[in-house]
């Protein structure tokens, strides 16, 4: 009996996710797969549940199935998602954003009509209006895909005439294209790194921000993030 009432005891001082793993959803699409980032973030954070997702669909479904408590993914989701705040912005070279650019064949025009490919982050409405924001156009005609390799194909067979990625994504394209690529960067817009964000009913906040920032120098790999910095 004694024996029992200190094990109650100690559970009673246990850190919560000591005692029932809190769940971090993850959606970045990137060009490692979701699969081997999930595998490496588990190794990380053996604390948490570290679910990685490729599909916006399928990361908004389960968000609505199963809130987690945590979610890292990039500010322009996070707005979608109004049971999340964002707690730390993701930092790489000293910087939390990095430029936008535009990715098209040397050789001239595919379509003629500017159609531009993206990786669907939000959703068909809701990247419309976040391209137009980006390019300045007021109507953008895009060719969403869901994984980043599958905007080289769009290229290739001249679906689109340029694709818009991060400045990071570009050398993925040139090592996996025989193609003569034209980069071009978007003036006066930056594309912001990944930010950790957390569900309003979560009772250990500060708790959890501890632990992400204590393991932020294994991240770099996994999801580009050197370091977690406070907005």
């Amino acid at each position: 009996m004694r024996v029992l009432a200190i094990a109650v005891i100690w559970l009673c001082f246990l850190p919560l996710w000591a005692q029932e793993r809190q769940s971090c959803y993850v959606f970045m699409p990137s060009v490692n797969r979701p699969r081997a980032v999930q595998d490496e973030l588990k190794t990380i954070f053996p604390e948490l549940e570290m679910v990685v997702f490729g599909r916006v669909q399928e990361f908004y479904k389960r968000i609505q199935e199963d809130p987690p408590e945590l979610v890292i993914t990039y500010p322009a989701v996070i707005a979608e998602l109004t049971i999340f705040s964002s707690e730390l912005n993701g930092q790489r070279a000293g910087t939390t954003s990095e430029p936008y650019m535009l990715v098209s064949v040397d050789s001239g025009t595919a379509t003629g009509e500017g159609v531009i490919g993206v990786v669907d982050i939000l959703g068909r409405r809701s990247m419309q209006q976040f391209v137009a924001q980006i390019t300045g156009e007021s109507n953008p005609k895009l060719r969403m895909v869901s994984k980043l390799e599958d905007l080289l194909t769009l290229l290739q067979f001249q679906d689109v005439d340029t694709i818009l990625v991060s400045s990071s994504q570009v050398d993925f394209f040139r090592q996996r294209s025989r193609l003569g690529l034209k980069v071009e960067e978007l003036p006066n817009v930056r594309s912001p790194l990944p930010t950790m964000a957390v569900a309003a009913q979560v009772s250990n906040r500060a708790e959890l921000l501890d632990l992400i920032k204590s393991r932020q120098g294994e991240l770099a790999t996994a999801i580009g993030v050197e370091r977690w910095v406070e907005p």
